[in-house]
C-alpha cells in the first residue's frame, strides 16, 4: 500500500486495519516545480494499493497519482490498484431540465417516483473532462480503479467513462449508513413516519433512495423521501442565485440531507433553510466528500443544520473542526481495507 501527499492519514488508516504499514516512496518537487516519485522498496511481481484522493490541489494530487502509477508500473509491478476515495473534475455532471420538469410534476412520497429515477441515469449529461481524466489514469498503467460515491452519486453513470480498467464503486450507502444513524441517533425517533431523507439536489436523488431504503431496515420504520430542486433564474432577473424549493412533504419531520459534495457550503445551506421554511423540525446533513473551501465552516454554523456529517474521503484539518463544531467526520478506512481483501484474495474473472 502507498499513498501520494493528497491523504496519508486515509492511507495509514487503511493500512492499520489490514495489519500492515504504508510503503516508503518519496514523492518531491524540483525548483521548476515538476514531481518527482521515487519508491524506496522494491515492488516487483508485487500487486500494489495506490491511495490517492483528487482533492486540492487537484492538478498536483492528478500528476502524483499518474507519475506514481507509471513508476511502478516500469518497476515491474504485477498489478497496480489506484483507491481514489474522491475522483476529481466530475463536478460538471448535472441532470437536464427534462428530468428536472418530470421531478417538480411527481408527487414524492408515492411509488411514481420509482418512475423518475429510473430514468435519471439517462438524462445526465457528464463532463468530457472526467472521461479524459479516466483515460489518463488507463495510460498511466492501472489495472483497477476504486473510487467512492463517483459523481452523480448511486447511478454509476460515470463508471463508463473506463474502457480498460476495472471500476469498482464503492457507494457510502452501502458501507456508513448504521454508522451515521448511531452518530445522529436516529434510533431515538418515535414516530413511524418521522424521518424524511431528502436529496440536497435533483442528481442526489438516487442516492436519498439508497439511504431511504437502507434506514428502513436498520430503523424498521416507514422513511419518507423527498429532494431539493434549485431552479435558475431567468436571464434578465436581478437575483443571481436559483430558485431553491424542495419537493416532498417535511412537516413536522426530521429531514437528512443527504448529497455527494459539500465544497462552499452555500448550496447545503440554503437546502437546510428550505426543509426549515416547510416544517422541518430537525435538519441534519450527510456528505460524502468535504472539500469545504472559501469560508464553509462559517457558513455551516450559521445554517440550520443541527450537525453535517462527512466521511474522510479528503482531509479535514483540524482548524476547520475547530471552527465548525457542527461538522462530524465518519471514516471509510474499514470499507476501502474490504475492499482490497476482496481485490487481493477474491479477484474478479
Amino acid at each position: 500500500i502507498f499513498s501520494g501527499n493528497a491523504h496519508m492519514q486515509l492511507a495509514k488508516d487503511v493500512a492499520e486495519c489490514l495489519g500492515r504499514t504504508v510503503g516508503k516512496n518519496k514523492i518531491g518537487r524540483f525548483n521548476d516545480g515538476e514531481i518527482s516519485v521515487k519508491f524506496l522498496e522494491s515492488v516487483r511481481g508485487k500487486d500494489i494499493y495506490v491511495i490517492q484522493p483528487l482533492g486540492p490541489p487537484v492538478n498536483e494530487n492528478i500528476m502524483e497519482l499518474l507519475l506514481m502509477t507509471s513508476a511502478l508500473r516500469s518497476a515491474s509491478a504485477k498489478r497496480v490498484t489506484v483507491i481514489i476515495p474522491y475522483f476529481a473534475y466530475l463536478r460538471e455532471a448535472n441532470v437536464t431540465s427534462k428530468t428536472v420538469g418530470k421531478i417538480k410534476k411527481t408527487n414524492i412520497d408515492t411509488e411514481e417516483v420509482d418512475s423518475v429515477l429510473s430514468v435519471e441515469a439517462s438524462n445526465l449529461t457528464a463532463s468530457l473532462a472526467g472521461s479524459d481524466l479516466a483515460r489518463m489514469i488507463e495510460v498511466s498503467g492501472a489495472n483497477k480503479v476504486v473510487t467512492v460515491d463517483m459523481q452523480p452519486p448511486g447511478q454509476g453513470a460515470a463508471g463508463g467513462f473506463f474502457r480498460d480498467a476495472q471500476i469498482e464503486l464503492l457507494r457510502s450507502s452501502d458501507v456508513v449508513v448504521e454508522t451515521l444513524a448511531e452518530v445522529l441517533n436516529l434510533k431515538e425517533l418515535t414516530g413511524d413516519t418521522e424521518l424524511v431523507v431528502a436529496a440536497s439536489h435533483a442528481s442526489c436523488i438516487t442516492m436519498a433512495k439508497l439511504f431511504k431504503q437502507k434506514l428502513g431496515t436498520i430503523l424498521d420504520k416507514n422513511i419518507g423521501v423527498a429532494t431539493i430542486i434549485r431552479t435558475p433564474q431567468p436571464p434578465n432577473s436581478e437575483e443571481t442565485k436559483p430558485k431553491v424549493e424542495i419537493v416532498g412533504n417535511v412537516k413536522d419531520k426530521t429531514v437528512l440531507i443527504v448529497g455527494d459534495v459539500v465544497d462552499t457550503g452555500g448550496t447545503l445551506c440554503r437546502a437546510a433553510k428550505v426543509a426549515k421554511w416547510g416544517g422541518a423540525k430537525k435538519v441534519y446533513a450527510f456528505s460524502s466528500h468535504p472539500i469545504l473551501s472559501r469560508g464553509a465552516a462559517a457558513r455551516l454554523n450559521k445554517s440550520p443544520l443541527e450537525k453535517l456529517v462527512v466521511l474522510d474521503t479528503l482531509p479535514v484539518p483540524a482548524s476547520k473542526h475547530d471552527k465548525c463544531p457542527k461538522l462530524e467526520q465518519i471514516s471509510i478506512a474499514n470499507a476501502i481495507a474490504q475492499k482490497i481483501v476482496e481485490s487481493h484474495f477474491q479477484p474478479k474473472v
